[in-house]
């Protein structure tokens, strides 16, 4: 039996902070901003990963509006925080060798830890993201793939359409 879909967990990746704290925002404040509502009112928690986090601020050119707009969220928004789980740098590279893609590790790694801990009760754990890679590896640990173009779609459908 599915939980109710208020009791989801979503953990978000690198390449969707980017498309939505970066240039959705650039774009259109309003699209933002109900984006961000969505996400608070459909599910419990928004997660954002401390490798995720890291990648996203990595930018030297971006690094203070990021940051800035990033902890404005965190901040304002009870339901977007720091991922309560720590995955050490071992752990990640056992599941992804080599430098590359280590955020969506660490979310994928994140979310099946809490998945088996009783610390964080029951929940849907969803991965948040545009890289099918990363989504084949949050399926692979029986967390829910969330496609970006899923998110799109779903403010198509209410008349809301993004800009890329």
């Amino acid at each position: 039996m599915t939980k109710s879909k208020s009791q989801g967990i979503v953990i978000i990746d690198n390449d969707v902070l980017v498309y939505l704290f970066e240039k959705l925002y650039d774009v259109d404040q309003l699209i933002f901003y109900k984006v961000i509502e969505f996400l608070t009112l459909k599910y419990s928690a928004v997660w954002i990963p401390g490798t995720v986090k890291e990648e996203f601020l990595n930018s030297k050119k971006m690094q203070r509006r990021r940051k800035r707009r990033l902890n404005q969220i965190l901040n304002s928004n009870y339901s977007f925080i720091d991922c309560p789980i720590n995955v050490a740098d071992h752990e990640i590279d056992l599941i992804n060798p080599g430098a590359e893609n280590r955020g969506e590790a660490d979310g994928t790694l994140q979310g099946k830890k809490a998945m088996l801990s009783d610390r964080y009760g029951e929940f849907d754990y969803f991965f948040l993201s545009n890289d099918s890679g990363a989504l084949n590896l949050a399926e692979s640990m029986q967390i829910q793939p969330f496609r970006y173009s899923e998110l799109k779609n779903i403010f198509r459908e209410i008349g809301i359409f993004f800009p890329f």
